[in-house]
């Protein structure tokens, strides 16, 4: 198969039906070889393409770090986001207090405010020890990089209350989060609450509802 590949390679035009023997002798039935054939040529086609266009390897080497580093940040800032909501769910006021930067800043679905990593973790643990809290459950609409160290996650949940069984629409939210990466890592610097209530539009809290719905 290499003998094959490299006449193939470097002299195309002095193929024959010949060539094709050794490859039948090794065990390679008509689809074995048009397989072959088709990755030596391709490959060639590839490197044509690329040396006629000026592209240096180390372009396409970038280019892929580059896309799996995307990629990559993207899935931890999902993860970070569900995680949240998670640890939400797990009634862990410490839990959630790691995810955030030291500097974070919290703003509930009422309104109110949390500053600072101390903050969310003292307020939450409040909340958990002297409030009966439902379960939430969310779809990441986007998570977006604004910069190599700072990125934008939207998201929507619906909650069950605490002792209910059934999704309550008056508790739909739209969630922000604003990530910050250091040391690898990303946390939270801003989470936002908004209720989805939509006024005046009741086809779109219903609509919402239904596609949160499921998740439970």
């Amino acid at each position: 198969m290499l003998d094959y590949a490299d006449k193939l390679t470097r002299e195309p035009w002095n193929m024959t039906e010949a060539d094709l023997a050794p490859l039948r002798e090794a065990g390679l039935n008509d689809r074995g070889i048009l397989d072959l054939n088709q990755v030596v040529a391709y490959f060639a086609y590839v490197n044509r393409v690329a040396d006629g266009l000026g592209v240096a390897v180390d372009d396409y080497a970038q280019e892929a770090n580059s896309e799996a580093a995307v990629m990559s940040d993207e899935a931890a800032l999902h993860d970070l986001y569900h995680t949240w909501l998670q640890a939400w769910n797990d009634r862990d006021a410490e839990a959630m207090a790691a995810l955030c930067a030291e500097e974070a800043e919290v703003i509930g679905f009422d309104g109110s405010q949390m500053a600072g990593r101390g903050e969310v973790a003292s307020t939450l643990a409040g909340i958990f020890a002297h409030h009966a809290t439902g379960r939430y459950a969310g779809i990441v609409r986007s998570a977006s990089l604004l910069g190599p160290d700072i990125a934008l996650v939207r998201g929507v949940v619906g909650m069950i209350p605490a002792g209910m069984t059934e999704l309550n629409p008056k508790l739909n939210t739209i969630q922000t989060l604003v990530a910050s990466k250091r040391e690898g890592r990303w946390r939270i610097l801003l989470f936002q609450n908004t209720p989805a209530q939509f006024h005046g539009r009741p086809d779109l809290v219903e609509q919402l509802t239904e596609e949160l719905r499921p998740l439970f």
